[in-house]
């Protein structure tokens, strides 16, 4: 599936974000070039998802999971706040996530007409060249 390589991007980005934070976090010198590489890593990672999904689903999902994931390592590796708010906030975070996941983009063709990206018939067609992909 050519849509499935970019939510597989989009995790592996998220899990070096989260990966990025904890080396940003731990601080000892050891962990600033493993930060960079993670932050780098992260960054690529959401620059190849861009290449078969919207930017706003994209950027919402890596931040998302980089977030989230963050503040649940921080609780459990840190030691960092626990309460019935942040844990309930996570929890919308993650809800929100998966409902983008499951919405389909609507976008325009040239005409004017609107298309799901998901109904695109042909690798050389005008909606895989407004979804940034490689095949236009």
């Amino acid at each position: 599936m050519a849509g499935m390589s970019g939510w597989f991007y989009l995790l592996v980005g998220g899990l070096l974000e989260i990966f990025w934070a904890i080396s940003a976090k731990a601080r000892p010198w050891w962990t600033l070039p493993v930060s960079i590489g993670a932050g780098a890593g992260s960054v690529s990672c959401l620059y190849a998802a861009l290449e078969t999904m919207p930017i706003g689903t994209a950027y919402a999902v890596w931040t998302g999971i980089g977030g989230a994931g963050s503040a649940l390592v921080g609780i459990v590796l840190f030691g960092e706040s626990v309460s019935a708010l942040r844990l309930g906030s996570l929890a919308f975070v993650t809800v929100g996530l998966i409902g983008i996941g499951f919405s389909k983009p609507i976008g325009r063709t040239d005409d004017g007409k609107r298309f799901r990206l998901s109904n695109c018939c042909k690798p050389h067609c005008t909606h895989r060249r407004l979804a940034r992909s490689k095949h236009s």
